[in-house]
């Protein structure tokens, strides 16, 4: 975080400056979800799906100038493989999640949901 803010070229106390409690909201909402999405896998015993994960690194590829060399470098590296087949696993978990779930439309008003949001 230091590093985003350009921070290395000062001499700063890092622990009074970015102190653990600024990150340990997120970190524990990270690591909750985390294993959630990893007990779903587990128990469903979903595996990447190998089409999808060509779609997602044409998807970025595309992007550049030159794709053909991007599919190829991503295809070759082990570490952005796993990037790409982890953000397509947690794609499939989400599409499980949805077609396990039961939706009911409930008619409310707006004021309703804005003093539902704020007693939380």
């Amino acid at each position: 975080m230091l590093q985003r803010f350009g921070g290395q070229q000062q001499n700063f106390d890092v622990k009074t400056l970015l102190p653990d409690t600024m990150f340990q909201d997120e970190a524990s909402r990270r690591v909750t979800l985390g294993l959630i999405v990893g007990e779903i896998v587990k128990s469903t015993k979903l595996k990447p799906d190998a089409k999808r994960v060509k779609i997602m690194i044409e998807e970025i590829a595309s992007t550049y100038q030159e794709p053909k060399e991007v599919v190829e470098y991503y295809t070759g590296n082990q570490e952005l493989m796993a990037g790409v087949e982890s953000a397509v696993l947690e794609d499939q978990v989400v599409d499980h999640i949805l077609s396990q779930a039961k939706v009911s439309e409930v008619q409310t008003s707006y004021d309703e949901i804005i003093k539902a949001n704020a007693q939380r």
